[in-house]
């Protein structure tokens, strides 16, 4: 999984399936997620922003992050 972005209350992640046998990884599919971050508030939605340890659990996932 990679972060993509994340801005606001929307985020955005990467996923890549790859096949692990001997010899070189071979690439299976390629896919993405966007979500959307609200909170339920008399009958309407507002932004909820991520912060704390989930903010920090997908900013460790970010393409900048050191593998």
């Amino acid at each position: 999984m990679t972060l993509r972005q994340m801005v606001g209350n929307h985020t955005t992640t990467g996923f890549d399936y790859v096949r692990l046998e001997p010899g070189s990884p071979q690439l299976l599919a390629r896919g993405g997620q966007a979500v959307v971050c609200a909170r339920r508030t008399a009958g309407d939605f507002d932004p909820s922003w991520l912060h704390g340890e989930p903010k920090n659990a997908l900013e460790r996932h970010s393409a900048a992050a050191p593998a």
